[in-house]
C-alpha cells in the first residue's frame, strides 16, 4: 500500500495497468469466482456479464475448529477485551480502533484492545498508542500460532473488522469474521457493503461508520450489555452452523467443475 502510493512504486505498479489485465483475463475465462456479491456488481458495472461469476466465499471449515469449540470457555472476568485478528495494513482501520479507546475507556476503564497480528502499519499504530498514553489498554502480541486463534477469541468479549472503505474491502470480507461468528462472539465492523450485509443479514453484530472513531466508540459501548453480547454472538455461531462454512460453500465449487467438464 504504501510502496504503490509513491511516485516511484506507482511508476512501476500502476493500478490501471493491474484492472486492464484483469479485465482481460475475466473476459477470457469461462468460470470466475469472487468471495462476495459486490464483486459481482463491479464487474457487472463495466459490462461483464454476470452468469460466468460465482460466489464463493472464504468461510469457515468446521473440522478445523471442532475440538477447539468443546474447550474454548471465555476467562473474559476482570477486563472488557476487544480483539482484532490478522495483517495492519492502513486499510485495515486498526487506527479507528485505537482513536476510540480514550471515549471507551471513559465509560468502561478496565477495557482492552488485543490487536494480534503484523503488517506494515505496525510501527506506525505503536506510535499512536504512545502518543495518547495507552500502553496499558492497547497489546500488541504479533503473530501467534493458528492454533492459539480460537482460544484467544474465546476470551474475548467482541471481535472487531474496523476496514476502512476502499476499492479492495468493498468487495472481499475477512476470513476473521466467520472465525469471531462460530465461537459465538459479538461483531463490530465498518459499514463497507459485504460486512455490513453479513453482520445485518445475521443480526450477529452492530455496524459503524468507516473510519469514525466516535461511531466506533458508540456500537462498543453498546456491548456493555452482556445479554446483547450473548444474543448476537448466538446468532453469529448459528448462520455458520447453518450457511457460512466451508462444507456448505464447498458444494458450490464442486458444481462448477461438474459444469466445466460435462
Amino acid at each position: 500500500w504504501g510502496h504503490t502510493h509513491k511516485l516511484f512504486g506507482n511508476y512501476f505498479f500502476r493500478v490501471e495497468d493491474w484492472q486492464k489485465f484483469e479485465f482481460e483475463y475475466v473476459h477470457k475465462a469461462d468460470r470466475v469466482i469472487v468471495v462476495v456479491d459486490e464483486a459481482v456488481e463491479r464487474f457487472h458495472s463495466v459490462g461483464i456479464q454476470d452468469s460466468k461469476f460465482v460466489v464463493l466465499s472464504n468461510t469457515l471449515n468446521l473440522e478445523n475448529f471442532k475440538d477447539v469449540q468443546k474447550e474454548a470457555v471465555s476467562t473474559s472476568t476482570l477486563r472488557f477485551k476487544i480483539v482484532y485478528i490478522g495483517g495492519f495494513g492502513p486499510h485495515r482501520g486498526l487506527r479507528t480502533a485505537i482513536e476510540a479507546m480514550p471515549e471507551i475507556l471513559t465509560t468502561i476503564p478496565e477495557t482492552q484492545l488485543i490487536l494480534v497480528g503484523e503488517g506494515s502499519d505496525r510501527s506506525h499504530l505503536q506510535r499512536c498508542v504512545a502518543e495518547l498514553g495507552l500502553e496499558d489498554s492497547i497489546s500488541f502480541p504479533g503473530w501467534v500460532p493458528l492454533e492459539d486463534v480460537p482460544q484467544i477469541i474465546a476470551e474475548a468479549d467482541v471481535g472487531i473488522v474496523p476496514h476502512i472503505s476502499s476499492a479492495h474491502t468493498e468487495t472481499t470480507v475477512p476470513h476473521k469474521l466467520f472465525q469471531y461468528m462460530y465461537l459465538g462472539k459479538p461483531v463490530v465492523v465498518s459499514d463497507c457493503k459485504p460486512l455490513q450485509r453479513l453482520v445485518k443479514g445475521v443480526n450477529a453484530g452492530l455496524v459503524f461508520r468507516a473510519g469514525n472513531s466516535p461511531d466506533f466508540a458508540r456500537q462498543i459501548l453498546r456491548l456493555r450489555d452482556a445479554a446483547l453480547r450473548h444474543e448476537l454472538g448466538e446468532k453469529g455461531h448459528l448462520a455458520v452452523l447453518a450457511k457460512y462454512n466451508w462444507k456448505y460453500e464447498s458444494q458450490k465449487l464442486i458444481r462448477i467443475y461438474q459444469e466445466i467438464v460435462n
